[in-house]
């Protein structure tokens, strides 16, 4: 997509362009979730944070139900890896009112009962899911926002000024929408 228009000269509609760019995001959450499973830093309890704060950014972008489902799942185990049982049951509460598949009802109230047992408790600060959608990085609280008119992209303004990116330019991910700003 370029220009609001796709390869074969088709006015893209927008909402075609915002499912695309969730998708485009997706692939580069599940991109930089394998590469961190495959690190060794995955081991570590930062590595199970930062996996976890992927997962669940991922768990709320605009997908198809299946999608989002699988997305659910994997932010899910992200937080029983870190403790975070409360959250857990509330991320398979989602994918109950989505539609469990049946390959997944075992596993899900296996999790359950083990956040049942655990007391639905948190030990570890909920992950945030506002990622810079150019790093991938949380976007720390008070970092000047940018975010585009037309897509749901956000980013961080510090790191689209490293990068060499007009802050007053289209959108890096749609490529349509303008970039405004914002302060969290």
């Amino acid at each position: 997509i370029a220009k609001g228009h796709i390869e074969e000269g088709i006015p893209a509609i927008p909402a075609q362009v915002v499912l695309l760019v969730n998708y485009l995001v997706a692939l580069r959450i599940l991109d930089a979730l394998q590469k961190m499973n495959q690190s060794p830093q995955a081991a570590t309890m930062q590595g199970r944070l930062v996996a976890t704060q992927l997962a669940t950014a991922l768990s709320e972008l605009n997908l198809r139900a299946d999608h989002r489902v699988l997305a659910l799942a994997l932010a899910v185990n992200g937080n029983l890896a870190i403790e975070n049982y409360g959250t857990a049951a509330q991320l398979m509460g989602l994918i109950r009112d989505i539609g469990v598949p049946p390959e997944l009802r075992p596993q899900l109230r296996a999790k359950y009962a083990l956040c049942t047992a655990r007391g639905f408790e948190n030990l570890s600060p909920r992950p945030s899911t506002r990622l810079c959608w150019h790093t991938l990085l949380v976007i720390a609280p008070g970092t000047p926002e940018l975010k585009c008119g037309l897509c749901p992209a956000l980013f961080s303004a510090p790191s689209l000024i490293e990068d060499g990116l007009d802050l007053n330019g289209l959108c890096p991910c749609c490529m349509l929408g303008n970039l405004v700003r914002r302060h969290s």
